[in-house]
């Protein structure tokens, strides 16, 4: 009998990566298998065996039309963008480091807690090329509305936490000094504000400036936008407000942007009003800090709400120039800025509660500060030539750390550290000045050519390299990272 193999069209591999790209950025965040103590595995291994299944379907369809049907490659297969070459870079940097590394079998794997080692980046540089060459233009929407999806379920499991209701039963066992660090579906707040950081300012921008499914957008932007709240850290704030910044510089803002901006603004205050009379009501998972703990307050919460509906009465009433107000603000905000931290760090004058946030030193960012000059005294003194190029191994930074800082890191944190907490210093650390400059040479081209192909996911890019200032790659939020870096080189689709 004669068996008819059915003619499958080029479309059938878009449809596929662009499956795969949604389960990443709306699966992985939320996937658990056991709770809170096998999390981290969890999602590694979703992660490995989703993009590895992926790889051998792009592959099979692959071979299928241009040998079954006979067609050539280029019609599904798009040429990646010049751009792609940093990655290939810096995978090899990162494959060097971990042949010198001295613990290779622990640089492959990394550890047990992070699993940041050359596997997971490997993993992450297939997911970014299976993306950039396979996926339409037409998709890409498709696939951030995913990602919002998946982030605004994360929230809602976030703002269960906050009130002591524990759907998943993550955190019910966690002494209650150490619940301030745990959080939602990816277990810990700075991975937590990482993953808001993607998303929030994707919705912000669309909020703002999208002609279609507005009220969607809107409703999105101000739950992922309260929820910084949930996340309970500094980190995430002064993230958001750097990713607030680029989509407020943009040349297409105008009056009506303006209005749309206050009006979210003003539903966002509304949120933490009604959350700060509720936290005083009932009991809470864990306490209010830093730039949360004022946001929340009441008071602070009502002048918001005013504050935004005078702004919206003011551009709705008058002719103010939005682009001329917002980037007055901006640069008035640098000075500022700069002039808070100069008071601070060269004249040594207290500025009260704004001290921990502006004063730098080994307290600073819940003790980070004493953790970074370990590492930048160990590389720049005891490190050889080679592991100053090339690193001491991908997730080896703890044997930096450990044991031998230990006692005083616990002492001043309460716990001890087994990375940098900072993405640049750790990729400093663990793959050398060759892994930094190619690692940075990756974001910021992404971030340019963003301006040009995906002006919507400049500020989530910005926004998260910010937050990595502070955190760390994990695997529930590192490959969301990598898919919206690959969105950006994805090439225009031909009519």
């Amino acid at each position: 009998m004669k068996v008819t193999i059915p003619s499958l069209d080029q479309n059938g591999i878009q449809l596929a990566a662009a499956a795969y790209a949604c389960g990443i950025v709306c699966i992985l965040p939320l996937y658990s298998e056991n709770g809170l103590i096998q999390l981290v595995s969890a999602k590694w291994h979703m992660f490995f065996f989703s993009t590895c299944a992926a790889l051998v379907i792009m592959c099979v369809l692959a071979l299928y039309h241009r040998f079954y049907q006979r067609k050539p490659l280029r019609r599904f297969v798009f040429k990646p963008s010049r751009i792609s070459l940093t990655l290939v870079f810096m995978l090899l940097t990162y494959t060097v480091s971990t042949l010198f590394s001295h613990m290779p079998e622990r640089s492959f794997w990394g550890l047990d807690s992070r699993m940041n080692g050359w596997l997971m980046f490997a993993l992450c540089t297939i997911c970014y090329f299976l993306i950039c060459t396979l996926i339409s233009s037409n998709q890409i929407l498709l696939i951030c509305n995913a990602m919002i999806i998946g982030a605004s379920l994360s929230c809602l499991v976030a703002w269960l936490n906050l009130f002591c209701i524990d759907p998943l039963g993550y955190y019910s066992y966690i002494p209650q000094h150490a619940r301030h660090q745990f959080i939602s579906t990816v277990g810990n707040i700075n991975f937590f504000g990482a993953l808001l950081c993607l998303a929030a300012p994707y919705a912000l921008y669309q909020a703002l400036f999208s002609s279609s499914h507005r009220f969607w957008y809107q409703a999105s932007a101000v739950f992922l936008l309260s929820s910084f709240l949930v996340a309970n850290s500094d980190g995430p704030w002064l993230a958001l407000a750097c990713g607030t910044c680029v989509i407020l510089l943009n040349q297409k803002l105008g009056t009506l942007q303006a209005k749309r901006l206050f009006f979210v603004g003003g539903l966002c205050c509304s949120v933490w009003l009604f959350a700060g009379i509720l936290i005083r009501i009932v009991p809470i998972y864990a306490p209010m800090r830093t730039i949360s703990s004022v946001l929340c307050h009441p008071l602070v919460a009502c002048c918001g709400i005013l504050g935004c509906a005078g702004m919206w009465l003011l551009f709705d009433k008058t002719k103010l120039s939005a682009r001329l107000f917002f980037r007055s603000i901006f640069a008035g905000g640098i000075v500022i800025a700069l002039l808070l931290l100069a008071v601070c760090n060269l004249w040594n004058v207290s500025l009260g509660p704004l001290n921990g946030l502006l004063q730098f030193g080994p307290q600073w960012g819940s003790n980070r500060g004493y953790v970074w000059g370990i590492l930048v005294d160990r590389y720049y003194y005891t490190f050889n030539y080679r592991e100053q190029l090339f690193g001491i191994g991908p997730d080896l930074v703890t044997h930096l750390l450990n044991p031998v800082y230990s006692q005083k890191i616990i002492a001043m944190n309460g716990t001890a550290f087994d990375s940098a907490h900072n993405e640049f210093l750790q990729m400093l650390i663990c793959c050398g000045l060759f892994g930094l400059f190619f690692w940075l040479l990756f974001i910021f081209s992404h971030i340019k050519h963003s301006l040009y192909s995906t002006p919507y996911l400049t500020a989530s890019l910005v926004a998260y390299c910010v937050q990595s200032f502070f955190s760390i790659h994990f695997v529930g939020v590192f490959p969301i990272f990598f898919v919206l870096c690959a969105l950006t080189a994805v090439k225009k689709s031909k009519k």
